[in-house]
This record gives structure tokens, C-alpha cells and sequence, in this order.
């Protein structure tokens, strides 16, 4: 695998990982404010950063995958890719 591709895989889990972190940061801020904890959905978040191409594919992908929490899928494919991706370390055997 290529130094540089792996480096860019490392970097799309950080951003994800991070993206993750601040879904979850919105959610405990808006929890704070309404008294109520709504988690954001993929299909609230999909909406809230393209909402044309959102309403394009509403219909044919899954409203149960539209409705799952955002935060925890973002936080677990980032540290997937983070994962897959790691610097190994060279093992010296004598």
C-alpha cells in the first residue's frame, strides 16, 4: 500500500472521527437548550450540508438508514480507517 494513500485514508478518519465529535457536541448543546435529547440523523445531517441532493435520493435509499444517529457512525468509520491505516511497526527478532 502506498505511503501516501494510507495518509490519506488516515486523515479522512480523523476528519470523520472529529465530524463525529462535533454531531455529538450539537446534540448535547441542543439537549442542553430544549431539555430533550433528539439525536441527529444521517438524513438531518445529509440535508443540513446538501439539501438538493438530499431530497433527490430521500426516496430511494432506506428511511430507517436516514434515521440513525450520526454521531457514532461518523466516530466508528473513523476510527476504522484510523485503525486499517496505522504505521506498523517493524518487528526485530533476534
Amino acid at each position: 500500500m502506498s505511503g501516501f494513500f494510507a495518509l490519506l485514508l488516515r486523515l479522512i478518519g480523523l476528519a470523520l472521527l472529529l465530524a463525529g465529535f462535533a454531531v455529538l457536541g450539537y446534540d448535547l448543546l441542543a439537549w442542553r437548550e430544549t431539555g430533550t435529547f433528539v439525536a441527529t440523523g444521517l438524513g438531518q445531517l445529509w440535508a443540513a450540508l446538501d439539501p438538493s441532493d438530499a431530497e433527490a435520493y430521500s426516496d430511494s435509499l432506506s428511511p430507517i438508514a436516514l434515521g440513525l444517529w450520526s454521531a457514532p457512525i461518523l466516530a466508528v468509520l473513523g476510527l476504522f480507517l484510523l485503525w486499517a491505516f496505522r504505521r506498523r511497526r517493524r518487528r526485530i527478532y533476534y
